[in-house]
């Protein structure tokens, strides 16, 4: 991984928050532009200073590599709830059941403290991709793992209007990801 890069995972383990909010969002950025390049380009350069927008991973081991450590990222708990929830928005929309699977125990390790704006963010994170996800079994022991119903539950509990759509929809791709495949 190139010299830039590890800058900002060493800034996301900064005592400073404010560090650590400005590595995550550049590295949500990065990841946004190397999983999906044709549709982020020309936002990150409204956004992005030059120095930023330069920036890239140089190949697909270095991509796994970097979702990898931004996986482990919110299992840290120095970094902060907020750099974690910036991070996640990135990681639930790969496909990929093991970032799926980070976010599913940021969300339980995480529920009690979670704001319900936190909580619909983390969830809505993973909705779109959840019915795309592989490998199936790892995603379905990930929520067995997560207690992934109970913390819904417990969410719910706070009959929270701003929570009701995104638990709605998790817990309806739940439901579908427990029939049999066809």
């Amino acid at each position: 991984m190139n010299e830039e890069t590890e800058s900002l995972f060493k800034d996301l383990k900064s005592s400073n928050v404010e560090r650590q909010m400005e590595a995550a969002l550049a590295l949500a950025f990065l990841l946004e532009r190397a999983l999906w390049p044709e549709r982020y380009d020309s936002t990150h350069q409204l956004v992005l200073p030059e120095e930023l927008l330069r920036l890239r991973l140089e190949d697909s081991a270095a991509l796994e590599n970097a979702l990898a450590r931004t996986c482990n990222a919110l299992k840290m708990p120095t970094i902060s709830l907020g750099a974690k929830i910036t991070l996640s928005t990135v990681l639930g929309r790969t496909g990929r059941a093991t970032c799926v699977k980070a976010i599913l125990e940021l969300l339980e390790s995480e529920c009690e403290s979670l704001t319900d704006e936190a909580a619909s963010g983390l969830i809505l994170s993973i909705v779109p991709s959840i019915s795309f996800t592989y490998p199936r079994d790892l995603l379905r022991s990930s929520i067995d793992e997560h207690h992934t119903v109970t913390v819904l539950e417990k969410l719910a509990d706070r009959r929270s209007e701003r929570l009701n759509d995104p638990l709605t929809r998790l817990q309806s791709c739940i439901s579908k990801l427990s029939k049999p495949e066809e």
